[in-house]
C-alpha cells in the first residue's frame, strides 16, 4: 500500500507504516505533525488528565470551533482557506465530530513522535516529504527535525504555504505521483 498522509494524516500514516511496514510499500507525507503542534491555552486543560476526564468534551465543544477557524486563517491563501471553513463548519455539526477531534489531541503524539519517526527510518520505506517554503503552521524547521530522524526521506520545498495540496496542486500530485510510480515497483 502506498501511504499519503497529510498534517495529523501524515503522522497517522507514520504510526501504521510503524505497526504494519510489511503492508506499506512506500509513504508519502504532506506536512505531517508529530513534532509539536501548538494547543491553544484556552483548550490545554481539556488535555490534563483530571481536567479532560471530566470536563475535556465541555471545555473542547466550547472553545474548539472559533480557535479552530481563526487558526485556519493562517494556513495560505484567503481563497483556500474560505473552502476549508466552509467544509469544516458542515463537519463540525456532525454528530461525534468534536469528540473525535479531542480524542485524537489526547491519544496522539502530536508533540513527542520523533521515537515513531526513528522506527520507521530503520524500514527503509520509501519515503518523500512535501512542505511548503512558507507555511507558517508547521514550520520549515519541523521538516529538518523529520529529517535527522527519518534521514532516508526526500524533501520537496513547494512555493506554498500549510496547503500545499490546495495552492499548488498539480505539483503536489505530480511529486506524489512519479514518486509513487518511481519507488512502488
Amino acid at each position: 500500500m502506498n501511504l499519503v498522509g497529510i498534517a495529523l494524516g501524515g503522522l497517522v500514516s507514520v504510526q501504521y507504516a510503524a505497526l504494519y511496514p510489511d503492508q506499506v510499500a512506500t509513504l508519502s507525507l504532506i506536512e505531517p505533525d508529530g513534532y509539536g503542534s501548538k494547543i491553544p491555552t484556552v483548550i490545554q486543560p481539556a488535555l490534563w488528565p483530571f481536567v479532560g476526564k471530566y470536563y475535556g468534551d465541555y471545555i473542547f465543544r466550547a472553545f474548539s470551533e472559533p480557535l479552530i477557524m481563526s487558526r485556519l486563517a493562517k494556513f495560505g491563501p484567503e481563497k483556500d482557506v474560505k473552502v476549508l471553513q466552509t467544509e469544516l463548519k458542515k463537519h463540525m455539526e456532525i454528530s461525534g465530530y468534536k469528540a473525535s477531534l479531542l480524542s485524537s489531541l489526547l491519544h496522539m503524539p502530536i508533540s513527542g513522535a520523533a521515537h515513531v519517526y526513528r522506527q520507521v527510518a530503520l524500514l527503509g520505506l520509501p519515503t518523500v516529504l512535501i512542505w511548503g517554503k512558507n507555511d507558517k503552521i508547521t514550520p520549515i524547521e519541523t521538516a529538518n527535525r523529520i529529517l535527522k530522524d527519518l534521514p532516508n526521506a526526500n524533501l520537496h520545498l513547494l512555493d506554498a504555504g500549510h496547503l500545499p495540496q490546495f495552492e499548488v496542486p498539480d505539483q503536489t500530485n505530480k511529486l506524489l505521483i512519479d514518486f509513487i510510480k518511481r519507488k512502488a515497483l
